[in-house]
């Protein structure tokens, strides 16, 4: 470098002749200097008058020179861009500071190694994946990378280092009763083709996962449907209806001496619906059970009531909210089914329905 800096600083300072030397380099001669009419003269009064070169070099008057801005330009960077020509003047070359080299090599552009072992020619452009394989539900991403200079630039080469993706077949799932479900999606399924009435529908959810479903849950819930038998209504002695699973008190006898109760042992029973049977002894075959009027002198004690659910004791004239189903539907709701009934202190018995007997009502739904 201290070599170059040498031979530049003396490419300007030299002067080069016939018999004289010049201090300062000239890009344009004035005619008007007596210096330059000398330098002419003697020029012209010799055969030839050239102009040294700082490496030891000449050439004759007239002659022309190329001279460049750098003597390595960089990758791609033609030679030809970088030159100037100067010219050999009565022993003065005209030298331009911007232009300090007397010669120039051209470097050739290196490919860049690209991270899959291929080589990518300089200037030329890729795309390049962050992924070789991705899930059926995704898409693949890549980025352009351009070779610059022997070096990868446009995306971050250590993440997207994939020539090509491969988007993976979505695999399907066979539920065990013969349906297509794709990957990730859900279908529910069934303990059991069809349940008794009153029952419920036991279910869950089974997920297909890369074509499978759990092991356990698919050999439990099998089944695609579940139907719930119809529920067969009965019809009590006395006309009512109840519902299946619904229950009622019914009375071996309608009536009872003045001075008894009809909630003595042995004169009410529970009877209930279970798929259009009326359980229970068919002997108790009244809804309700009154005490007989009594004579004058006498007079019926007053009676207590006993709630259907527990055969707790309410004293006459207690309110009490019953209901005459247990259970309901998602789309159905327990007000249709809730009676406010009062204890009759006359006889003992709670007014309204008499299937109204359950204390507590629920939604009872398969989600």
């Amino acid at each position: 470098m201290q070599k170059l800096i040498i031979l530049i600083a003396l490419s300007f300072s030299f002067f080069s002749g016939c018999t004289s030397s010049v201090t300062e380099p000239k890009i344009e001669t004035t005619s008007s200097s007596s210096k330059d009419e000398a330098q002419q003269l003697e020029c012209e009064e010799s055969e030839t008058c050239a102009c040294d070169l700082p490496d030891g070099r000449s050439i004759l008057n007239g002659e022309k020179l190329a001279m460049y801005r750098i003597s390595k330009p960089g990758c791609g960077v033609s030679c030809e861009s970088q030159k100037i020509e100067v010219e050999c003047s009565n022993g003065d070359l005209g030298l331009h500071s911007q232009f300090p080299a007397f010669t120039c090599e051209e470097t050739e552009c290196s490919a860049c190694e690209l991270p899959w072992g291929e080589q990518l020619a300089e200037g030329a452009t890729i795309s390049a994946f962050r992924d070789d394989v991705v899930n059926c539900k995704s898409e693949c991403e890549a980025r352009d990378v351009t070779c610059s200079n022997g070096r990868l630039v446009g995306a971050n080469i250590s993440t997207y280092s994939f020539p090509n993706c491969r988007i993976e077949k979505c695999i399907e799932c066979t539920t065990p009763w013969g349906d297509k479900v794709g990957d990730g999606e859900r279908v529910r399924g069934y303990a059991s083709e069809s349940v008794k009435c009153g029952n419920r529908c036991e279910s869950t959810y089974l997920t297909c996962d890369s074509g499978k479903f759990d092991e356990l849950d698919e050999k439990k819930y099998k089944f695609g449907a579940c139907t719930q038998e119809k529920c067969v209504e009965c019809i009590t002695p006395w006309g009512t209806k109840l519902y299946n699973n619904q229950q009622a008190i019914a009375y071996k006898s309608g009536s009872v001496a003045c001075d008894k109760s009809c909630l003595d042992n042995g004169n009410m029973q529970p009877r209930s619906c279970v798929d259009g049977v009326l359980t229970g002894d068919p002997s108790f075959k009244f809804g309700s059970c009154a005490p007989e009027t009594c004579e004058e002198g006498g007079g019926a004690p007053g009676f207590v009531c006993r709630l259907p659910w527990s055969g707790a004791q309410a004293l006459g004239g207690t309110e009490i909210t019953a209901y005459t189903k247990q259970s309901v539907g998602c789309n159905d709701s327990c007000d249709k089914y809730q009676h406010l009934r009062k204890c009759r202190i006359e006889d003992g018995l709670f007014d309204g329905p008499p299937e109204a007997i359950y204390r507590n009502c629920t939604n009872d739904c398969d989600e």
